[in-house]
């Protein structure tokens, strides 16, 4: 099963990038700004091509994706620059939905934030514009016929991957720590997401971590 993943430059994008080209059963084609980013992929042994998304049309991207199974959004401008938030976070990822759509890829597998749809907890002007942007970007997937799961993790962390995430009716709990998770355990998911779509497809899923080992996680969500 061959996966375009956008941002796989990003640290979610090259856990993801590296966890499916070690399976079995994907192969991974990361989509990166850069020609150099791309080069560093391809010497880890990931195939990778270089398209800038913000300046590319969507006949651009969609024929860097045809061909592919499904598509993975991980990309995003780092919620500062108010230009970027919306050509990344808004129109960036407008774009990858269409041209999945055109390229007649059914997966859409995207990340994006936790409280997204909740205004209650847009606390900082960066964050809020940056949170406006992902939540219209989720909205517009949820409508575009796609067979989608967006992800909504929590504040992002770098150590090594727990395996284990946290039940939904026991988020709350996780709101002192700002629903913390490590980018590994997302990238992991993604995976199972992508594996297992009879239990992921049509839904949007918080993740933060917790005490439930992932695939039970899986069958709860």
């Amino acid at each position: 099963m061959k996966v375009a993943v956008f941002g796989a430059a990003g640290r979610v994008g090259k856990l993801l990038c590296s966890a499916l080209r070690d399976s079995e059963v994907f192969e991974p084609l990361a989509v990166v700004r850069s020609g150099e980013q791309a080069s560093a992929l391809q010497e880890s042994g990931v195939n990778a091509s270089a398209l800038d998304i913000e300046k590319s049309t969507v006949e651009e991207i969609t024929a860097i994706i045809e061909g592919c199974d499904a598509v993975v959004w991980t990309a995003c401008s780092g919620g500062i620059a108010m230009d970027r938030i919306f050509t990344m976070d808004l129109d960036g990822t407008i774009k990858a939905i269409e041209a999945t759509q055109k390229a007649k890829i059914q997966r859409f597998v995207m990340v994006s934030a936790i409280n997204v749809d909740n205004r209650e907890r847009w606390w900082h002007t960066a964050l809020k514009n940056n949170f406006i942007a992902k939540r219209t970007a989720d909205r517009i997937l949820q409508t575009s016929g796609l067979q989608y799961t967006i992800l909504r993790p929590g504040s992002l962390h770098s150590e090594a991957g727990t395996g284990k995430l946290c039940a939904l009716d026991s988020l709350e709990q996780k709101k002192s720590c700002h629903y913390s998770i490590e980018r590994e355990d997302v990238a992991n998911f993604i995976v199972l997401a992508l594996t297992h779509p009879e239990k992921t497809a049509f839904k949007t899923i918080p993740l933060a971590n917790g005490e439930l080992p992932m695939r039970d996680f899986l069958y709860v969500v």
